[in-house]
């Protein structure tokens, strides 16, 4: 059973705007946020290191944890895509990218990238390092194991 902790909400207080949650001390992981944003529609996403001081605030329901497991996209209605789905939902910003991006929804699609994505976010510090400004959390400097999601959007 997945820890309750780890689980996330489908939907948050509304920005207006797209909002992409993601790890700031994780260098993989800030570098594909900014590629995210060329790839979206010009200043449709506002990227957002969910371990800035007051950052989660903004966004009631999601946690750290949660944040921790997977990037997160905040629609400008509230709505909150998760992990692969997270990314498909930045790129539809862009009417052409947007329409690739729905292959993710054929089925086996989806399963196989949710798989890549949860293998990476599993092992970005292993794979990938720590920002050097990164601090560590409760003498913790690596990710807690975790069992796959389940609750895909």
């Amino acid at each position: 059973m997945r820890d309750p902790a780890l689980a996330s909400v489908r939907s948050t207080s509304a920005p207006g705007h797209h909002v992409v949650l993601f790890d700031g001390e994780c260098p993989f992981c800030t570098q594909s946020a900014a590629r995210l944003e060329r790839f979206a529609r010009r200043g449709a996403l506002q990227k957002l290191n969910f371990h800035a001081d007051g950052v989660l605030e903004q966004f009631p329901g999601i946690t750290h944890a949660a944040c921790m497991r997977a990037m997160h996209v905040v629609t400008p209605d509230g709505r909150v895509h998760v992990g692969a789905a997270a990314i498909v939902q930045a790129l539809r910003t862009r009417p052409f990218l947007g329409s690739f991006a729905l292959v993710y929804y054929v089925p086996g699609i989806r399963f196989l990238a949710d798989l890549v994505y949860d293998v990476v976010a599993d092992s970005r510090y292993r794979l990938f390092g720590r920002a050097p400004h990164a601090t560590c959390r409760d003498g913790l400097c690596s990710l807690p194991r975790v069992t796959p999601r389940k609750d895909r959007q």
